[in-house]
């Protein structure tokens, strides 16, 4: 998060919100008061589980003058989208997984690798398979058991025969617990 600062004449603190909690606290002590860029990095976001999930941060600046207390209403929000990819702090046995099924593939488009991210909720036997758009099987990657929990492939764009496939689109579909997942992702030479 980048934000400039406005010319303020007394000694400030800005107070850096995400999801209405006090993540940062940033004086402006010792720095230029008139349009100097102030950032903050943000690397304290856990996930609770896997997917999808949005931080919403926002700024109130504190007037940090003797005897104030000063607060100013909140900025504008800005909204993140982040993907957790593996779950933060702990041993993931026993967790419940909350989005069976085949996640977004990343990056995509890709060359020379895709990581194809998915959850089981239970033991069982899963295929994960690549076809061509015209519905050729082009790759197996996994053809066995699995335990619950997170689980995540590798792509090459290569064939079952070891041969670089041509640039284009491939479906890729994940079949566990007697339920299909597909998507698409695309191959750049």
């Amino acid at each position: 998060m980048t934000w400039r600062s406005n010319g303020e004449s007394f000694s400030v603190a800005y107070d850096v919100y995400r999801n209405n909690n006090v993540v940062a606290q940033i004086s402006n002590t010792g720095y230029p008061t008139n349009d100097y860029v102030f950032t903050h990095v943000d690397n304290d976001i856990s996930c609770a589980g896997y997917g999808w999930f949005t931080a919403n941060y926002y700024l109130k600046v504190r007037n940090c003058t003797a005897g104030s207390n000063k607060i100013s209403d909140p900025t504008e929000t800005l909204s993140i989208n982040y993907n957790c990819l593996e779950k933060s702090g702990g041993d993931e046995k026993g967790s419940e997984v909350l989005n069976p099924g085949l996640h977004r593939g990343y990056p995509n488009p890709f060359n020379p690798t895709v990581t194809l991210p998915f959850d089981l909720k239970e033991y069982g036997f899963v295929s994960l398979r690549i076809y061509s758009v015209t519905g050729g099987l082009v790759r197996t990657l996994i053809s066995e058991t699995r335990s619950s929990g997170h689980h995540s492939c590798t792509w090459d764009g290569r064939d079952d025969h070891g041969r670089v496939v041509g640039a284009g689109v491939y479906l890729v579909r994940l079949e566990a617990h007697g339920t299909i997942s597909m998507q698409k992702v695309v191959f750049l030479k």
